[in-house]
């Protein structure tokens, strides 16, 4: 990267950390919005250098710092969507969302003219025992409620505490150091590839478990501006800025069902849903992610409104 264009490289990556949208990076560097993608995703920022399986992590001085690198990747990751999707309004709760009867994530639909969040019912075969479905804009109304009165609490001196960050970060190297150990400790020894295979494979799930972690936190601080608080980033994110907002603040919605012979409609949604904060602990996401082992029916323990982490509407909503 020639010198005269690291400031703008080093300011992409601030900018997609705070949210900006990718196209309007790709505007001031004069690049396509894929070309973008890649440069955030790209390591070599980071002054490493890779060639095949062999890589150096210190082969030239970073352009850019670990912490702004990680921040800006959990908003250039995501799923890829088709061009009609994209001129759609993103399910806010795509992943938190979930169905209280069996764990697995509240599916986006429509019921009649109503966007909706639904289970899917069967899971693998398994049908599950309590599917819930609830009407997409009053499950939203009610969720940003409680994250808006949460994201009001986090002043710039809570969000900028950096012990946290630092826990994060440490645990992250950590875990690198502790798979890079493992297999140089294990090449040729002519053990059974299939018990090396799961040892390397569960400390990887380790760092990718501790790089979430501290994606999550500094997902979190850059959206909240130098004066104010989160409640008022709030207002200039799109939709996936809040949906990756939300994401970085909450652990899990749950979600059930309003019962036999009752509509959702009548049962008032504090009875149906509990908002629980990230790094509660309630809610194990790993068995979902495991796409050789099917996550079967992983019922959510109902937790009381006054339980630890547990969030709530402000006094007067």
């Amino acid at each position: 990267m020639p010198d005269d264009r690291a400031d703008e490289v080093r300011a992409a990556f601030r900018a997609r950390a705070a949210g900006r949208p990718v196209s309007e990076i790709a505007d001031r560097l004069a690049m396509t919005t894929s070309g973008v993608r890649h440069l955030l995703a790209n390591r070599v920022y980071l002054g490493e250098l890779r060639v095949g399986e062999h890589v150096n992590e210190a082969a030239h001085e970073p352009l850019v710092t670990r912490d702004e690198w990680e921040a800006a990747q959990v908003r250039v990751a995501r799923p890829a969507r088709s061009p009609r999707a994209r001129d759609r309004e993103p399910a806010l709760l795509s992943g938190i969302a979930r169905c209280a009867a069996c764990g697995h994530a509240l599916i986006p639909g429509m019921s009649g003219r109503s966007r909706t969040y639904g289970c899917a019912v069967r899971h693998s075969g398994v049908r599950c025992p309590g599917p819930t479905t609830i009407t997409r804009a009053r499950l939203d109304e009610h969720v940003v409620a409680i994250s808006l009165g949460e994201l009001a609490r986090l002043r710039v001196e809570a969000v900028r505490d950096d012990r946290d960050v630092d826990g994060a970060r440490a645990r992250l190297a950590d875990a690198e150091a502790d798979l890079r150990g493992y297999l140089e400790a294990t090449a040729g020894l002519g053990v059974d590839p299939g018990a090396l295979a799961a040892g390397a494979l569960e400390r990887q799930r380790r760092v990718d478990e501790a790089r979430d972690g501290l994606r999550r936190l500094l997902a979190v601080r850059p959206v909240v501006p130098g004066v104010g608080d989160g409640a008022e980033a709030w207002g200039r994110l799109d939709g996936h800025g809040r949906a990756l907002l939300l994401r970085a603040l909450l652990e899990v919605v749950v979600v059930r069902s309003a019962g036999r012979g009752g509509r959702g409609a009548r049962v008032p949604v504090e009875e149906r849903v509990r908002v629980v904060a990230y790094g509660t602990g309630l809610f194990d996401r790993a068995p979902f992610e495991r796409a050789h082992e099917p996550a079967g029916l992983r019922p959510i323990l109902w937790p009381d409104l006054d339980d630890p982490g547990v969030l709530r509407a402000p006094v007067g909503e």
